[in-house]
């Protein structure tokens, strides 16, 4: 079984660290406090559940677009 610090769990699974937290604390990982009171998180379950998120496509701004088709003013400039 191999664990990850939740830090480590950020990097490689570029999540947010509230997420790792809230995955751990509502037990959708299984975790584990070693003796210096940092949380390990096993990489099978991340990786599970790294595999099921759905994951937000970024915001575009809907009034610009690549293709500017210009206008019999622009033409005749």
């Amino acid at each position: 079984m191999e664990v990850v610090t939740t830090s480590e769990a950020v990097r490689q699974f570029q999540m947010h660290p509230a997420t790792v937290l809230r995955l751990i604390l509502t037990q959708r990982v299984a975790a584990h406090k070693d003796a210096n009171g940092k949380w390990l998180v096993r990489r099978s379950d991340l990786e599970r559940w790294n595999s099921r998120r759905v994951r937000q496509a970024p915001k575009t701004d809907q009034t610009k677009t690549s293709l500017q088709i210009p206008t019999e003013a622009h033409a005749a400039a």
